[in-house]
């Protein structure tokens, strides 16, 4: 167990600190500008299969939906995003889904000028989802690509690597949730810098089931959100308290 969570914690650092050395080298690193905003952000999360025999045991869907909001300025977003699972094993699926982003921007620009606009971003996005045991250890691993379709630029794409392990409590139900989620931007996207952002996050989370499976978990924890503006200058230093329900209810 012990080696386990030493190989868990060893990887969230891995992480971490990839994201930091993409932004802070290169040739703006020196003259790069940021800011600190305290956010919050609440979300839930399903996966659900259609059922547990033949075809339907294959096929489920996907939602998720976020709303983010910093106290400290104007900034909101909304996060839509459902998609379709196939599940090749029990603990292996494929998810193709569209979003739908609407965010209203800080209410200050990098330039000083005040914005006030509201813009909506669409995306398509494909996932593979692995969640394999370590132990006594829950662990997921999803590697996602996106096409994001943003107003007044061309076609984005990113890819990104998520990474988490939930940690038994001593208290039956609980447990202690680890992740880190590293964002890559890739072809002509990357062509300035292929980092992007960088979230590491922890939290208390308690799990709901029945005699048999867990159907849902709530959580409320602290995550941390690094950002390299397009620009390749302008950093963000994020920390935001998230709430989350996760749900995994499916059909009988």
């Amino acid at each position: 167990m012990g080696r386990n969570i030493t190989w868990i914690v060893g990887l969230l650092v891995l992480c971490a600190g990839v994201g930091q050395l993409g932004a802070q080298t290169g040739p703006n690193a020196a003259q790069s500008a940021s800011a600190t905003q305290p956010r919050g952000w609440i979300s839930y999360f399903g996966d659900h299969r259609l059922g547990t025999k033949g075809w339907q045991a294959r096929w489920g869907f996907h939602f998720d939906g976020q709303y983010r909001a910093s106290w400290a300025d104007g900034y909101t977003q909304l996060l839509l995003r459902p998609g379709l699972n196939f599940y090749v094993k029990p603990n292996l699926f494929l998810t193709f889904g569209q979003a739908y982003i609407r965010t209203r921007p800080d209410s200050v620009r990098d330039d000083g000028v005040r914005n006030e606009d509201v813009r909506g971003e669409q995306r398509l996005w494909q996932q593979l989802q692995w969640m394999p045991r370590v132990g006594k250890l829950t662990t997921v691993h999803h590697f996602r690509q996106e096409q994001r379709w943003v107003p007044g630029l061309s076609v984005q794409d990113r890819f990104r690597y998520f990474f988490r392990t939930e940690v038994p409590a001593p208290r039956q139900g609980f447990y202690l949730a680890l992740q880190s989620e590293i964002f890559v931007k890739g072809g002509r996207s990357a062509h300035a810098r292929f980092y992007d952002q960088n979230r590491a996050y922890t939290a208390i989370g308690k799990r709901f089931t029945t005699e048999t499976t867990t159907y849902g978990k709530l959580e409320a924890g602290y995550l941390y959100q690094h950002v390299l503006r397009p620009d390749g200058r302008f950093q963000e230093h994020n920390h935001v308290l998230v709430l989350s329900f996760l749900s995994t209810w499916s059909r009988q």
